[in-house]
């Protein structure tokens, strides 16, 4: 027994080590083991993204396959990755990752830049929205290394999928520092779908703005990015920076520039204080890594600030025939203001117009809208209505009005406010007793009717409401 034994721990060890001997033979075939230089279109052999050189370290995926796409992958050579030094040789990165050439026939080659995994699909996920690292979202592509075998040299040329804007900025009066200088670029996709296999690129997701990476030197300035190859009916880019004690944004109208696949754009961008914004013709686009050159002045003389104006004011006037306390009707009182609107109540004991009330501190007041208290039952809202306001050249507009109670305080929201019939929510703050206070609040644009409404008072002898001055604000539309 002990004799068999020795015999077979004997034979299975030779067996281990001609397997191993074979292993080894494979191996070391350096004429088989697949290594590979690279080159980028437009850039020397050893660049990359951003303009700087391959990093230590920096890994390219790579597939070796035959026919058409990525649907007959050779071997298991899917999705390996490869890495260099800096020099723009590429190596397998693990012993894993080694991609051998088979014994016979040829074999094409498929790289990307930078590497990821898993990929779903051969789907690389393109995502541009944080710029602060160009060479992580510089998707780089090579299919040039086709009908290889073993002992080829294999070269991949590669090329850039996306397109690169540059903006050498320089700045003169009144622009005495860059330091807060921010270029974004609106209507922008920020993601896209990339299929290594086809080579196609399909955008995904809502457009966003972007924010390019700037980097300052005095008085001059380097902003890029790294963007979708794509065309845009509205697109613009967005200077912010200080102009004296003032920040200050300057748009460029961008919608006429096409942003094409391994192209880039570089525009050559002076702010100062000019006349007008001169815009030099559309830029020469050339391979990336050439740039550009097309002149951009943009004036930073401050753009007027959108004044407020007040269009509507309705302080309920004085009528000729004046004399004493009065009372008068709403539907047929003849000193409003505003001659082109309309005025109506409705509800029991309705709104009225009154004058010359005594307000305590105040004294005797002018003409305004008392909505009187309810003394019984039965009684239902009490509204008052101003229609036909005409606010259509006017945004973001405000409403303000006087609101004072008689004889104790109220709360503003003891008046309901509807816009083009729609509730806006008034404070749950009081107003002080026999004072008028002025309460301002936004209202939606495009409005035309206001309406103040009074809730029933159960039990009776509620409180008298009185509105005055109802004035709305805006600022104008620019044609």
């Amino acid at each position: 027994m002990k004799i068999r034994s020795l015999l077979l721990s004997t034979a299975a060890l030779a067996t281990l080590v001609l397997s191993c001997s074979d292993d080894n033979a494979h191996m070391s075939d350096n004429t088989n083991l697949v290594s590979f230089k690279s080159t980028i279109i437009g850039q020397s052999a050893i660049s990359r993204a951003a303009n700087t050189a391959w990093g230590s370290g920096d890994g390219i995926g790579v597939f070796m396959k035959t026919g058409t796409g990525l649907s007959s992958i050779v071997g298991d050579a899917d999705n390996k990755k490869y890495q260099t030094t800096g020099d723009g040789n590429f190596t397998a990165a693990t012993s894993g990752d080694a991609i051998y050439f088979p014994s016979s026939g040829t074999v094409d080659f498929v790289a990307y830049y930078p590497y990821t995994t898993p990929l779903d699909n051969y789907i690389y996920k393109v995502n541009v929205a944080n710029q602060s690292s160009q060479e992580a979202i510089d998707l780089l592509y090579s299919d040039n290394a086709t009908g290889k075998s073993g002992g080829n040299d294999v070269t991949l040329n590669f090329k850039h999928m996306l397109t690169k804007v540059v903006f050498n900025i320089t700045a003169s009066d009144p622009v005495t520092s860059l330091a807060e200088l921010k270029v974004e670029i609106s209507d922008m996709k920020t993601k896209a779908d990339y299929n290594l296999g086809d080579k196609s690129l399909v955008e995904e997701g809502a457009a966003a703005n972007i924010e390019l990476k700037t980097t300052v030197s005095g008085l001059t300035a380097v902003s890029e990015a790294i963007v979708l190859p794509t065309s845009a009916a509205t697109r613009k880019f967005t200077f912010t920076l200080k102009v004296g004690d003032e920040t200050e944004s300057f748009d460029w109208d961008a919608s006429s520039q096409t942003f094409v696949q391994g192209k880039k754009n570089t525009y050559t961008v002076n702010l100062s204080k000019v006349d007008g914004v001169a815009i030099s013709p559309d830029a020469d686009i050339t391979d990336w890594g050439q740039g550009s050159s097309e002149n951009i002045n943009i004036d930073l003389t401050p753009a007027p600030k959108p004044v407020e104006v007040e269009f509507f004011s309705e302080t309920f006037g004085v009528p000729a025939n004046q004399t004493g306390k009065q009372n008068a009707a709403i539907a047929t009182y003849q000193a409003y203001d505003m001659s082109t609107a309309t005025y109506s109540a409705s509800g029991t004991t309705m709104p009225n117009i009154h004058a010359n009330y005594d307000l305590g501190s105040l004294g005797e007041c002018d003409f305004h809208i008392q909505f009187p208290k309810d003394e019984g039952t039965g009684y239902t809202d009490k509204v008052f209505t101003i229609d036909n306001i005409d606010s259509q050249n006017y945004k973001d507009l405000k409403l303000s009005f006087d609101i004072a109670g008689s004889n104790t305080s109220v709360k503003i929201s003891d008046l309901t406010l509807k816009c083009n019939d729609v509730e806006v929510t008034l404070s749950d703050n009081s107003a002080a007793r026999d004072k008028f206070e002025t309460v301002t609040v936004d209202i939606p644009d495009g409005v035309t009717k206001l309406e103040f409404t009074r809730a029933a008072q159960e039990p009776a002898y509620g409180l008298t409401v009185r509105i005055d001055n109802i004035k709305i604000s805006g600022t104008e539309v620019t044609p």
